[in-house]
Parts: structure tokens; C-alpha cells; sequence
């Protein structure tokens, strides 16, 4: 079906050329000496459309393969994506889900309240200049 609307569509314009030809009286189709008859006009201007159904043709075909990739690309990325938030459900609900804490927090010792003072340590004079 839709094989047959393409066809269709693409004898459009010489259809059009066809029943031009076919009004055109003969006594108008017969020009003066140094003009151009006009099935020689219409046969170029078949010749230009034909040229332009072409490359019309390649272009769409390039559109199109462009869309697929787009689309293979994009259901990729859809999937990888699906894939790393049900990887970070199962880590979660597994109890793996990384805790809550600052990282500042997870470093720092613990120092049990009213605990005398320590030593930190010392830095040394070329440092601290």
C-alpha cells in the first residue's frame, strides 16, 4: 500500500506534462523557425524534475538513515539508564547504598565528649612561611 502511494507520487509530475501535452492545440505546438517546439521544452523540463525527484530522493534517504541511528542511539541510552537505576535499587535495598554522612564527617575521629586535650601533631617552620 504504501509501496504503490510512493510510486503514485512520483508520476505525479509526469502526469501533469502528460495532459499539458495532451491540451496544448497542434498548431501551437508548431513554432516559428528558431524557436524551440514545446515538446522539446517539456521533455527538458521532464528531464530537470526527474534530476530533482532524485536528489530529493537521496536526501530523504539520508534524513532517514539519520533518524535510525538516532533512535538506536537514544534506546541505548534508555536502556543503560534503566539498567544503572536497577543496579542502584538492588545496592540500595541490599543495604550497599553509601551512607548518608559528609565526607568530612566520615573522616573526623571520633573524640568522646569531656576527653582531655591531645596531640594533633606539629607542622613543620618551612611549611607554615
Amino acid at each position: 500500500m504504501l509501496g504503490s502511494s510512493r510510486l503514485l507520487s512520483s508520476l505525479a509530475p509526469f502526469a501533469v506534462i502528460g495532459a499539458l501535452a495532451l491540451t496544448v492545440p497542434a498548431a501551437a505546438q508548431q513554432q516559428p523557425a528558431g524557436e524551440i517546439p514545446i515538446t522539446a521544452q517539456l521533455t527538458v523540463r521532464i528531464s530537470e524534475l526527474e534530476a530533482q525527484i532524485r536528489q530529493l530522493t537521496g536526501q530523504i534517504e539520508d534524513l532517514s538513515a539519520t533518524v535510525a541511528q538516532m533512535r538506536q542511539r537514544a534506546e541505548r541510552q534508555s536502556s543503560d539508564v534503566e539498567f544503572r537505576l536497577s543496579e542502584l535499587e538492588k545496592a540500595r535495598e541490599a543495604g550497599a547504598a553509601p551512607s548518608a554522612a559528609t565526607p568530612a564527617q566520615a573522616q573526623a575521629p571520633a573524640v568522646a565528649p569531656g576527653a582531655p586535650p591531645r596531640d594533633l601533631g606539629s607542622v613543620p617552620a618551612a611549611q607554615t612561611a
